[in-house]
């Protein structure tokens, strides 16, 4: 079935993720469609690199901030990067926006505390992290 078929490509490709020692182009993206019937491989392109002032990084990269930061905390830590955050998202839901004047009213709560309140995102004791995307900007 498809579902199989889905699953031994994955598979596939976990095996070189488990082995750790494999470039990007080493993988490969799987279109498939039965129908046709219509298999289509091809190498995955690698991430837009993006570079600011003398920091470089990836969609598929991740700043990890230890403790839980204040709203105000956060901002300031991606002001002293040279970036303006003028949204923080958790999950489909907005933790901040520069643009909504009752979002200031924010600034001192736990970003952990508006993740578990404004996104209702459930925190077991066991979880060590809450992710969030943060939409930014620089002077240019």
């Amino acid at each position: 079935t498809s579902t199989a078929m889905a699953t031994g490509f994955v598979c596939l490709e976990l095996y070189k993720v488990l082995d750790g020692s494999h470039k990007v182009e080493d993988y490969r993206n799987t279109f498939a469609n039965l129908a046709l019937p219509l298999f289509s491989i091809a190498e995955p392109v690698p991430p837009k690199v993006v570079k600011h002032q003398d920091q470089s990084w990836t969609v598929w990269d991740r700043w990890v901030i230890k403790g839980n930061p204040s709203l105000r905390e956060l901002l300031k830590w991606l002001k002293e990067k040279g970036l303006h955050a003028y949204s923080i998202s958790c999950g489909s839901c907005l933790l901040f926006n520069s643009m909504f004047p009752r979002h200031k009213e924010r600034m001192d709560r736990r970003v952990v505390d508006l993740a578990r309140e404004v996104a209702m995102v459930d925190l077991p004791a066991y979880r060590r992290h809450v992710d969030v995307v943060v939409a930014c900007e620089d002077e240019n």
